[in-house]
């Protein structure tokens, strides 16, 4: 279910343990909250989202309240606040789903977690700040080339990054990590699906495309939830509004 923020009392939220459920903030163009909400469904959690999409500046002043970079996702488990999609996912992880998706304790999790950083870091800024966001004609970049010089830059890290996972991740394996896909495959699948705003050229990264498609897959209905914004925004050709990712 989701509502608007207005609606939610957060000073008086129980907890889970205290009967309560999750509430988790988010906007549903960003591919960071998608991840934090498809860990949630994935693993049937109790839980609300709250999408800012719909808010007011009542909801950022509630959100920065909470958070004080007043960013999301924001997660809320009664006095319990945790923010940025990394620190959120691995907050349920340790607390309610025994770390289901990711990974065997040791070398495999610390893995894990390295490709999340990387993901959340570099990749997702080489991909929506340096790119992404230039190609949709933002004005915050000012004269037009300055903009083209700035979605050049951002293309090139992007090819990079792609580079990576074509050679090494996925030069012999199905998923990152192996013949089994963990929770790291979508997190890292969807921190690339802002590149749909754009019509990415896929043909030089065949095998990153075909583990897409099968994180989709093995994904199904999850997947399909979380991104139903995405998808509209895919189909409107990148309206400014849709640079929010």
């Amino acid at each position: 279910m989701a509502r608007k923020m207005s609606s939610v009392n957060f000073t008086n939220l129980p907890s889970v343990s205290e009967g309560g459920k999750l509430c988790l903030i988010i906007s549903k163009k960003s591919a960071s909250s998608r991840i934090a909400w498809m860990y949630l469904l994935q693993n049937k959690i109790n839980h609300e989202i709250v999408n800012i999409d719909q808010g007011t500046g009542e909801t950022l002043k509630q959100l920065n309240n909470m958070n004080p970079h007043g960013t999301v996702p924001c997660l809320v488990d009664g006095p319990d606040v945790i923010f940025e999609c990394q620190s959120i996912v691995f907050y349920i992880a340790e607390r309610y789903t025994d770390q289901a998706g990711m990974g065997t304790p040791g070398a495999e999790r610390a893995r894990v977690e390295s490709i999340m950083c990387w993901a959340s870091g570099s990749l997702y800024r080489s991909v929506v700040t340096n790119y992404v966001n230039t190609e949709l004609d933002r004005e915050d970049y000012g004269e037009p080339q300055l903009k083209a010089e700035l979605g050049s830059a951002g293309h090139l890290e992007v090819l990079q990054h792609l580079q990576t996972l074509e050679k090494h991740y996925l030069a012999d394996k199905n998923f990152l990590l192996g013949k089994k896909a963990l929770f790291v495959d979508r997190y890292v699948a969807m921190m690339l699906s802002p590149l749909d705003l754009v019509k990415f050229d896929w043909s030089t990264f065949p095998k990153v495309k075909q583990w897409i498609e099968r994180v989709k897959t093995l994904s199904g209905d999850t997947w399909m939830e979380v991104s139903e914004a995405h998808n509209m925004q895919v189909l409107q050709k990148g309206s400014r509004r849709a640079s929010l990712v």
